[in-house]
């Protein structure tokens, strides 16, 4: 069988589209499964990533992101980009023949599919009726998050660890790129915050990320209380170190859940707030506001800090998904196309 993923990354959009496909695919390879990947090149591609990884990849320039010539053969067509529709996946599947998967956030245009998976909290399969065929498989929530094994073989120690732990340790991760800085704000604001000098800080960022050199500046600015490190190849490790975070909503909010992070959320992209809404009327975490940046921190920082308070909420977390939503979508796909 031969897997073929259609999705871009870069500054703008991010990673995630990219990274949450490459989970589905590992777990995919590791089965035997021939896999490939089409992707538009440009900055912050991971075109060069996913080559490191051993998988086939053919680049498209970014102007042809509707291009079908370059799916080769395919048994099964993963397409996670929000700019492709039904009318692309038709033609897709006419060219290839293949069970044509959708991963999708946004619940507003049709598709051709026979599998969709959205993982959002709040999501519900009723929510693409009349916006895919009535065969379709419609995969929702977060117990369908397509989250890397690690954390699920993290969740355990992690949990067991956060039990009457004081917070000292703060994380702060806002996606490969995070290309409006929301890194650099939500520091200058704690930097600004006498409460927020018991916590040392840790930044994880990617390697692309275009204000990782001024991020760096502020740290260093910060007497060695905030650390930043980039490229990170085990984010489970660092979230299971971590006592409190900030960051964005969407798939990294639910990498924290499975490990009952509670978390300050930023919504940094329109499709992330319903599940933002989803996760804090469940308990699990706070939202910022970006036009209040300073006080919406230091009112969450101190709501976070009480002890009752860490526990409801790291609970509250680890009931959002146990981490083990690859697996179940691998052995659907695979039911799917018997």
């Amino acid at each position: 069988m031969r897997l073929v993923f259609r999705a871009d990354a870069g500054i703008a959009i991010g990673s995630g589209h990219v990274m949450r496909c490459l989970t589905l695919a590992h777990a995919f390879r590791d089965m035997g499964t021939e896999i490939a990947f089409v992707c538009s090149d440009g900055p912050g591609s991971m075109i060069d990533h996913l080559r490191e990884d051993n998988i086939p990849v053919s680049a498209l320039s970014a102007n042809r992101p509707e291009a079908i010539d370059a799916l080769g053969p395919a048994d099964v067509l993963v397409v996670d980009h929000y700019g492709l529709d039904a009318r692309w996946e038709t033609s897709a599947r006419d060219a290839t023949g293949a069970q044509v998967v959708v991963i999708d956030d946004l619940a507003d245009r049709a598709h051709a599919c026979d599998v969709l998976i959205d993982h959002n909290m709040g999501r519900a399969p009723s929510d693409y009726n009349g916006l895919v065929p009535p065969a379709a498989t419609v995969l929702t929530g977060p117990k369908f998050a397509m989250l890397r094994p690690e954390f699920a073989t993290s969740r355990p120690n992690a949990m067991k660890n956060r039990v009457g732990r004081i917070p000292r340790q703060l994380l702060i991760a806002f996606g490969g790129t995070d290309p409006d800085n929301w890194t650099g704000r939500c520091l200058e604001s704690l930097a600004s915050l006498p409460a927020a000098g018991s916590l040392d800080v840790r930044v994880v960022m990617g390697p692309s990320a275009p204000h990782l050199g001024a991020v760096r500046r502020i740290a260093d600015t910060a007497g060695g209380q905030v650390t930043v490190v980039s490229d990170v190849r085990n984010m489970a490790v660092e979230i299971a170190s971590a006592d409190i975070a900030i960051g964005a909503a969407g798939i990294s909010a639910l990498e924290r859940s499975v490990l009952g992070l509670p978390t300050l959320l930023a919504v940094t992209a329109p499709n992330q707030a319903p599940g933002s809404r989803a996760l804090v009327a469940a308990g699990a975490a706070l939202c910022i506001d970006p036009d209040d940046l300073l006080d919406s921190i230091s009112r969450g920082l101190e709501h976070m800090r009480a002890a009752d308070t860490l526990a409801a909420m790291q609970s509250a977390a680890a009931g959002v998904t146990d981490g083990l939503g690859t697996s179940r979508i691998a052995e659907k796909i695979l039911a799917h196309g018997r």
